[in-house]
């Protein structure tokens, strides 16, 4: 099945809306797509909303040449739309950021930033394929049989 990837030219980003769900709540956001991104990120208002425990540290993050304290959250669901309309869910490991203190300044900064769909998401057998001349840009993921025969080489 394939997932729409939105393509916004005004700032340059691939955005996929999705909902997200953790064991008490969930929501409805944009994830932006960057496969530069060795995780799947959630912003500091997002885990928030969806009541996330800051109890498993997981190192530091450099993000645009500033660090950030992150944590580990297994329990998050993402759910997408398939460009049938049909529900395609996901449970991915996730770092969120969290500020260092709680200045308004630091809180203002995570705030900004966008939750990122990264390349752990595309190990669980995704494909990406992006066409920005002819708007075609979706995920889709691979059979299993097809995984199957890539483990072969």
């Amino acid at each position: 099945m394939r997932i729409r990837v939105i393509y916004d030219k005004d700032l340059g980003l691939l955005k996929i809306p999705v909902t997200l769900k953790s064991s008490h709540k969930r929501i409805s956001v944009l994830i932006v797509v960057d496969t530069g991104s060795p995780n799947t990120l959630l912003n500091y208002t997002d885990s928030r909303m969806l009541n996330i425990p800051f109890i498993e540290p997981s190192g530091i993050i450099k993000i645009g040449g500033d660090k950030y304290r992150s944590y580990s959250y297994n329990k998050i669901e993402i759910i997408f739309k398939s460009l049938g309309g049909d529900p395609i869910a996901e449970k991915i490991p996730v770092k969120i950021l969290r500020p260092s203190s709680s200045r308004i300044d630091d809180l203002e900064e995570l705030d900004s930033f966008p939750n990122i769909l990264g390349l752990d998401f595309l190990r669980l057998g995704y494909k990406f394929i992006c066409d920005l001349q002819n708007n075609e840009i979706y995920l889709e993921k691979q059979e299993e049989s097809k995984k199957d025969n890539f483990k072969n080489f």
